[in-house]
Parts: C-alpha cells; sequence; structure tokens
C-alpha cells in the first residue's frame, strides 16, 4: 500500500508540473490559432477550406480545455449547461478568491488583530482545545450507555465484517464527486473514475493523516454497507441544539457504543481507524501555517460521520427513553389513545416533549449531564430554548427556565427551517422564502449571463428554494406571484 501511495504522489507532483506549463502554453496556442484563423479567413482560396476546418478544431479543442478550467476553478457545481466560457466563471473565481481572505480575527481578549502570526496562532489555539478529549472515565460512559442492548443479528454482524468486494469499491469510487476536495496528491475522484485500478479488498487499504480520495473510498465503501441495513396539566416542548455537535464526539464513546449495539470487533476496529486517523491543517488567505492532531470529532462532509452521529443520537434516545419508562418523564400525546411521544431527533436538533414540571425538569438536566460526560456533546443555550402550554404562569416558567438553564418563549417558531405554528397571515410566515430569492437574483450579475445561463440558474437554484416548504404547505397565490415577478425581472 506504501508503494501505491508513494506512485500517486509522484502522478500528483508530475502532473502539478505539467498543469503549470500547459496552462501557459494553452493561452498562447489559442492566442496563435485565432491568428492564424484570421489570416485563413483573409485569404480563402480553392484549396483553403480544409486547413481553415483544421484550424477551428485545434481552435474549439483549446477553447474548450479552458472552459473546463474556468468551470472548475469556479466551483459553480449546478451550472451543467447554459453559459460557456464567460466573464461569469472569471467572476465567480475572483469573488471566492476575495471571500476566503482573512483580514483579520477577534482575540479572547476582546481585541481584533491583523498580524498573521497572531492570527496563526488564535486559529491553532482554538482548533487544538475544540479536538481536544476530555478523556471520559469508562465508568461515566457505562451510566450513559445503561439502556444499550444490542440490535444485530447474526446474519448483519456476518455480513459488515465479511470482506469488502471489487464491485462495492467500484460502486464507492464512482459516486464521489468528481472534481471535489482533492488531496495532498492533488488528485480528485475523476482521476481514479478515469484510470484508477481499485484494489479488491477494503483491507488493502490502509487509513492515512488527511481525507483524501483513497480515505473517501474506504469510508463510502463502509456507509454503504451500513446505508442498506436502516431502521390535562401543562406540557412543555423543549428545543435543545448541540453546540459544534460533530467536531466534539469522542471517539471512546463511539467505540463502546458499537460494541453495546452488538457491531462485530473487526468492524468496529475498522470504523475506529478510519475517524482516528485524522489531522487538521490551516490555510490562513493561500499559506498553510500551522496542523492539529485531534483526539476526538467526526469529519463534516466524511460519508460514514452522519451514521455514526445516529449511533451518538441513539445513545440520548436510550437515556430519555429509559426516563419515560421509570416515570421520571412524562412524555405528550397528540390525541387521548395516541402513542406518547417523548422526543424527536434530527442531527443536531433536538425536540423533547414532557409535563412542565420541576421534577420533569430536573430529569431532563440530568440526562443532558450524563450525555455530556460521555459524548462530549453539550448544549449551545443561546440557541436552545423551550415553550409550556398556556396554563403555565409566568413565575413557573421562570422558574423552569432557571432548572434548565434555556430561555422561554411563547412558542417555537421555526424546526427544520419550517414554521412550527401557521395562521392567516402566511405570506409574512413565509416572506423568508421571498428574502432568500432576492438574496440570490441580487448577487448574480446579469451582464455576466446568457439567456441559456439565466434559464439554468431559475431553473436550478430559484425554483428548488420554495420546494422544500411547498411539500408541507401550500404557499398563499400572493407570495407565488412576487417570486414569478423576481423571476421574470431576472430573465
Amino acid at each position: 500500500m506504501n508503494v501505491v501511495l508513494g506512485n500517486i504522489k509522484e502522478s500528483g507532483v508530475r502532473l502539478r508540473s505539467w498543469n503549470s506549463n500547459n496552462r501557459r502554453s494553452l493561452k498562447e496556442d489559442i492566442y496563435k490559432l485565432k491568428w492564424q484563423l484570421r489570416e485563413a479567413c483573409s485569404n480563402i482560396t480553392a484549396g483553403s477550406w480544409r486547413k481553415i476546418q483544421s484550424i477551428e478544431s485545434q481552435l474549439d479543442l483549446a477553447l474548450e480545455t479552458d472552459e473546463r478550467y474556468w468551470r472548475q476553478r469556479s466551483r459553480i457545481e449546478w451550472l451543467k449547461c447554459g453559459d460557456r466560457n464567460t466573464r461569469f466563471f472569471h467572476m465567480k473565481v475572483s469573488m471566492r478568491k476575495s471571500r476566503n481572505i482573512i483580514s483579520d480575527l477577534l482575540g479572547n481578549d476582546g481585541n481584533w488583530y491583523d498580524s498573521k502570526i497572531v492570527m496563526e496562532k488564535i486559529i491553532i489555539d482554538y482548533f487544538s482545545n475544540l479536538f481536544q478529549s476530555s478523556m471520559p472515565s469508562q465508568s461515566e460512559i457505562s451510566a450513559a450507555l445503561v439502556n444499550i442492548k444490542s440490535k444485530l443479528s447474526i446474519f448483519l454482524s456476518s455480513f459488515l465484517e465479511s470482506n469488502f468486494t471489487a464491485v462495492e469499491i467500484t460502486q464507492a469510487v464512482f459516486e464521489l464527486g468528481a472534481l471535489k476536495a482533492p488531496g495532498r496528491d492533488s488528485l480528485s475522484a475523476l482521476f481514479y473514475q478515469k484510470f484508477g485500478k481499485v484494489p479488491e479488498r477494503i483491507t488493502d487499504f490502509r487509513p492515512i493523516s488527511l481525507c483524501e480520495v483513497i480515505y473517501k473510498v474506504v469510508v463510502k465503501a463502509i456507509a454503504n454497507r451500513i446505508k442498506r441495513r436502516k431502521r390535562k396539566r401543562g406540557s412543555m416542548a423543549i428545543k435543545l441544539e448541540m453546540y459544534r455537535a460533530y467536531d466534539r464526539v469522542e471517539w471512546i464513546f463511539v467505540e463502546n457504543l458499537m460494541c453495546k449495539l452488538g457491531f462485530p470487533m473487526k468492524w468496529i476496529r475498522l470504523v475506529m481507524r478510519c475517524i482516528s486517523s485524522v489531522s487538521y491543517s490551516f490555510i490562513l488567505n493561500g499559506d498553510i501555517c500551522g496542523s492539529v492532531i485531534p483526539t476526538r470529532g467526526l469529519r463534516q462532509g466524511d460519508p460514514i460521520s452522519s451514521y455514526l452521529f445516529i449511533l451518538c443520537a441513539e445513545g440520548f434516545s436510550s437515556l430519555v427513553n429509559l426516563a419515560v419508562e421509570r416515570g421520571d418523564i412524562q412524555g405528550f400525546r397528540c390525541s387521548r389513545y395516541g402513542p406518547m411521544i417523548s422526543h424527536l431527533f434530527f442531527v443536531d436538533d433536538s425536540l423533547l416533549f414532557t409535563k412542565a414540571s420541576v421534577s420533569n425538569c430536573g430529569a431532563i438536566k440530568s440526562i443532558l449531564g450524563v450525555y455530556a460526560a460521555a459524548s462530549g456533546q453539550v448544549i449551545n443555550f443561546n440557541k436552545s430554548a423551550f415553550c409550556v402550554s398556556p396554563s403555565i404562569s409566568c413565575g413557573e416558567r421562570a422558574m423552569l427556565a432557571d432548572i434548565l438553564g434555556v430561555v422561554a418563549v411563547d412558542c417555537h417558531e421555526r424546526y427544520l427551517g419550517l414554521p412550527c405554528f401557521t395562521g392567516r397571515k402566511k405570506k409574512e410566515i413565509f416572506s423568508d422564502i421571498l428574502s432568500k430569492i432576492w438574496d440570490k437574483i441580487k448577487g448574480w450579475h446579469d451582464k455576466f449571463l446568457s439567456i441559456g445561463g439565466k434559464e439554468i440558474l431559475i431553473k436550478a437554484v430559484i425554483q428548488s428554494i420554495p420546494s422544500y416548504a411547498m411539500h408541507l404547505f401550500q404557499l398563499p397565490k400572493g407570495l407565488l406571484s412576487e417570486i414569478y415577478r423576481l423571476c421574470a425581472c431576472f430573465w
């Protein structure tokens, strides 16, 4: 495997050198071909048509190569057809570069710093602390996983620890974004999709430091296997949001959780080697400045991270279920004979339903403490809130807020980007959709776009913005008319 990685690294070095030379010669070739075409067209003879066609073919190929270069650099993923190599791509490259410039940073002392050395230290110190494990004890982990039971059958365990096939590896390679996130060797997934010969078994791979294409193939194959086997008294609703949800997950908690759920040890070792093989380097205004080797955290964008985070939420869910079984928490029923609902989870957003009492709030506070100590997850109190039914007095509400440490609101306005309550003024409630569309259109410079480019923008971007809300709500006609008007003005 070291030989393979060495060959890939050497290929990347040579391709970078080739690209640098070829990029300079490409501009010269385009200029020369255009000059030759003008010369050939100004002196047309009976036998010059074949020469003109040959020059045009060479020029088309050179321009297409130049277009691919600027399309890749502009990172415009939604542009499938429409504009060719226009100023729009060049403008996007310039805008992306200017957005990535960090001119100054706010330090912990409240002062702004623009010195590169000081900014570098601020970045490294912050992420070193963020990714540093809190070293939870075994007793803390056991307390958080006390209600976790094995859920994997013998057949599923055998399936997970069986060797990966060439078909699975090939599928993982071709599911990766072709031009996304090349590794230190600068080779994107497209290189492997076009020219790569992939190993037959996942055990032939050895996890490496950064999230490169080979690593992504490994975790994509793992994620595909997981994906195939998925599964009248006052009340209150508590909306909780985790702080830096993925970045604070303790690796030892993930390992113990998979053991309790019944995952085979071979599979657990493979997953742990993947998530613990991470290191981070920081790019400050184009220059690499220091690195951090974390001892906790899941990489966002990693194909396997979302599944592991769901497993962590299973630990939180089991603690809530145990409290419900003991009677420490009483859930909420939507109807008299309906099922009792105690919690709803979606990624790092959590909704807890319980009776508005001191004992219930105390039980929830205790659960959060046990889960935080074991998993590393902590509540973002600035973004968390709770609401109570009208029968609860202001004094009781204030007392519950003190116990939980989160603010009380009249009602949760939004959850997962959608309104929790709707009244007659639907146009006002969904006005944020109009604002998002206007912000998009305002940011586009129509003078850089052709009619085809504008059409693609409207279909691929504008029309997709309201589709999420339209799955659950019927948008008012006035709002739809405003959307049509904005699209027509842009068109």
